[in-house]
């Protein structure tokens, strides 16, 4: 390995090289520890001087100056990213939140009063379980929201049936108020 300390590396396409930055010289892509890796023989072999004149050039300002643009845009491009994948997630785990909800409460419709609650407990144990994945928690709710529609004992509107179904085919299940699904 290359002692770094007080030298000036260089490649005649890529312009003066940093220890830690990527870099690409001839349509090759280096990573940012290529340089503190590389004996003198990969230096050699890559085309890249070694200079104890440490001087900045007008050439060097200007290849700093596009770097640190490039730096800034991808540091802002980077946490617009991250806002988006936290909001994305937020929004994602709040409709699983209310679908696993939405179960609990479609399962326990037909239970005596005095029975509600335990039975409650005990379908948030089963709808709560880590097997219990998105997809899994979709296709129940689907399923449960479908036989209920299905039932004629129901007091739905063919309206609200056709709603309902409509939206079950196109993926965006609604929320649906439990108590409108109750039996004759």
């Amino acid at each position: 390995m290359v002692d770094l300390t007080n030298k000036a590396f260089r490649h005649p396409t890529a312009g003066r090289l940093y220890p830690g930055r990527d870099f690409t010289a001839n349509e090759i892509s280096y990573p940012a520890n290529w340089l503190e890796l590389a004996t003198e023989a990969d230096l050699a072999a890559h085309n890249i001087t070694v200079s104890y004149d440490i001087t900045i050039t007008d050439a060097d300002r200007v290849q700093e100056e596009k770097y640190q643009e490039r730096e800034l845009l991808r540091k802002e491009q980077i946490d617009a990213i991250h806002l988006a994948l936290g909001r994305y997630l937020d929004e994602f785990e709040q409709t699983i939140f209310n679908i696993r909800r939405e179960c609990v409460a479609l399962t326990s419709l037909l239970h005596e009063p005095s029975n509600h609650l335990i039975h409650q407990r005990l379908m948030q144990v089963v709808f709560n379980h880590r097997s219990m994945t998105a997809d899994n928690l979709f296709r129940i709710y689907e399923g449960l929201v479908g036989e209920i529609v299905k039932d004629q004992q129901m007091k739905i509107s063919n309206e609200t049936k056709e709603a309902i179904v409509g939206s079950l085919r196109s993926g965006s299940s609604p929320k649906i108020a439990v108590n409108s699904l109750q039996p004759d």
